[in-house]
């Protein structure tokens, strides 16, 4: 963007240039807020937040405003809140706020200039500041409304041009990358007018940017900004990796397969190290200095007759952890040593899993890629475990900070908002494409098959999933789970009857459901998959009666166990057969009754790319 002096003297409007972002965000928007924590208050709000707000200096105190002076008043909480949800740091974004309009209170910030801008974030409508709102503008309160002088949706708008168009990096992102991003949203680093990047990049510091490469920021100041933050600050993505020679091997993979948002830290030996060793490392360690993730290797080199032992070690490493930390275990996998397998050492892990809610145990028996020797993996296989075990982390650490808030869940929260009942018909032949949030939900305990343990689903699906064990008087066997084709992604489930096992049971229940999402017997039954079935929009395989290995009992019996199989649309389906993935990019759903609707990337209420 090319900056002018206003008429009015202290503000900046923009000139913008460039070319138009293709992609707008979803067209139909209700009026409905999003369900929230508020901080402190472990009650559910209708108002942005809670917010992970990160250093916060004296400067950035003075300057910010935290309620509305005006109606056009850019907040606190709305910048951090909007910043968190779309992945951009919110010291830069507040920045710019800062230098365009002084936070929505500038001379004429309701009217456009004569270059064309307008707003609290002074984008572009027309004229020299191009249409900038045009190709970016995004609703941020959810009002079913987007203008560019309403402050949630000016600012929701600029950084979605920031991100998608300008370059600007997610939160974690470098000094130059976010200076690179100031220069494009102005149109020049500088000019005549200003040195506009650089005061930008120089009050972003002032407010608490530590991004790397930062310059002048000594380790006091660095302190001084650490310890200014609010106790309720969301947990810092921290993972120690502590294991044996197999958790060496995913060292290098594990680290690609997460982002730069986690730091990771590395306490494995190879190449006989037993859990003993590993417990009393972690001992060794004060309680500050263990990352909010631990992920586990160790076991394998134990003597699998000393159950007792390790069952004790394995609760003492829960114990260090305590219930604000997730623990990452994985399965052991390895040729029985002396005639004596392993499967009571997993025997141990699942149940502490079941008694620990916090105890992730991660399924290796079906890994691809393992060596010769039954117990290590090759190059390839090393990295399908580091990416279950990334995709893992970041569940775990979504599940540690719901809202960083005590007292209410975002579950609590959707509760509020309307629980999910079996009356009412859902709208399966309409298609909603969400692209947040991307994170894995645990199904309720009432819709699982009894003795199948813990069921998780992407959280997107999670609405739908639910609807169809209730209404279709169904229970799940496998969400997303290791050693299927399609559930690694968490966009599948495998059901069977509640009421029975007879065949009027099967079909009073999964074959109707099977019937009404459009599946038919004959070459749709055989095939399972579009577009030789004619599914509804939101669905894109349904394996039953005619598909090998699936179907009711008319078609599935002796070694056959009956089930039917039900996979979501997604741009991973099939992507992580018998192995853990990371959510999809994107996923289709149908409206549920009784449920608010789906969610677009800022968690507003919103119908998404209705089909």
């Amino acid at each position: 963007m090319r900056r002018l002096r206003s008429e009015g003297g202290n503000a900046t409007v923009a000139v913008i240039g460039g070319v138009a972002f293709a992609g707008l965000v979803a067209a139909f928007v209700v009026v409905l807020a999003v369900i929230s924590v508020l901080v402190g208050t472990g009650t559910c709000s209708t108002e942005l937040g809670p917010v992970d707000v990160g250093p916060v200096t004296a400067k950035a105190k003075n300057d910010i405003p935290t309620k509305k002076s005006t109606p056009t008043t850019v907040t606190l909480n709305t910048l951090v809140s909007l910043s968190n949800k779309l992945d951009i740091d919110w010291h830069f974004v507040a920045s710019i706020a800062a230098q365009e309009c002084d936070f929505g209170r500038c001379a004429g910030v309701s009217e456009v200039n004569g270059s064309g801008c307008i707003g609290p974030m002074q984008i572009g409508v027309g004229g020299a500041c191009g249409d900038f709102f045009g190709s970016y503008k995004l609703d941020g309160d959810g009002d079913g409304k987007i203008s560019p002088t309403d402050p949630e949706d000016a600012v929701a708008t600029a950084i979605n041009g920031l991100k998608k168009g300008k370059g600007a990096p997610g939160r974690g992102g470098s000094y130059a990358a976010y200076r690179q991003a100031a220069c494009g949203y102005y149109g020049a680093c500088a000019d005549g007018l200003v040195d506009y990047a650089n005061e930008v990049m120089s009050r972003a510091v002032a407010y608490g940017f530590r991004g790397p490469g930062t310059p002048n920021v000594d380790s006091s100041d660095q302190q001084a900004a650490a310890d200014a933050a609010p106790a309720d600050s969301a947990p810092e993505r921290t993972l120690l990796n502590l294991g044996d020679s197999l958790g060496e091997g995913i060292q290098a993979p594990l680290t690609s397969a997460l982002s730069s948002l986690w730091k990771i830290d590395s306490d494995t030996r190879c190449c006989t190290r037993k859990t003993a060793e590993g417990l009393a490392r972690l001992e060794d360690r004060s309680d500050a200095d263990i990352p909010s993730v631990l992920v586990v290797s160790l076991g394998t080199n134990d003597n699998p007759r000393s159950t007792r032992r390790f069952r004790r070690q394995v609760k003492r490493v829960l114990e260090i952890a305590g219930p604000s930390r997730c623990v990452i275990w994985t399965s052991i996998r390895r040729p029985p040593v002396d005639g004596v397998s392993y499967k009571a050492f997993n025997d141990i892990l699942d149940a502490e899993r079941e008694a620990s809610p916090n105890l992730t145990v991660l399924d290796t028996g079906r890994d691809p890629g393992v060596a010769d020797d039954g117990v290590h993996y090759t190059a390839a296989g090393y990295k399908a475990r580091a990416v279950k075990i990334a995709a893992a982390a970041e569940a775990c650490f979504t599940a540690l900070s719901p809202g960083s808030v005590p007292g209410a869940t975002s579950e609590d929260c959707a509760e509020a908002g309307g629980a999910i009942s079996a009356s009412g018909a859902a709208e399966l032949k309409e298609s909603v494409r969400l692209t947040s949030p991307r994170r894995f939900k645990t199904l309720p305990a009432d819709v699982v098959a009894p003795g199948y343990g813990s069921q998780q689903v992407d959280e997107r699906i999670w609405p739908d999933a639910v609807y169809v064990l209730r209404t279709y008087h169904l229970r799940v066997t496998a969400g997303r789970e290791a050693g299927h084709k399609t559930h690694g992604d968490g966009t599948a489930m495998d059901m069977v009857p509640a009421l029975g096992n007879t065949q009027q049971v099967w079909d009073d229940s999964a074959g109707k459901l099977a019937a009404d999402l459009g599946w038919t017997p004959g070459a749709c039954g055989r095939n399972g998959r579009k577009p030789v079935c004619k599914f509804v929009p939101a669905i894109i395989g349904i394996f039953y009666d005619g598909y090998h290995g699936h179907g009711s009992p008319r078609t599935c019996q002796g070694t056959c166990p009956a089930h039917i199989h039900v996979s979501w649309e997604s741009d991973t389906f099939g992507a992580y057969p018998r192995v853990l993935g990371p959510p999809p990019n994107w996923v289709e759903v149908f409206p549920v009754p009784g449920q608010p609707p789906p969610m677009n990337e800022l968690g507003i209420a919103t119908k998404g790319d209705s089909k």
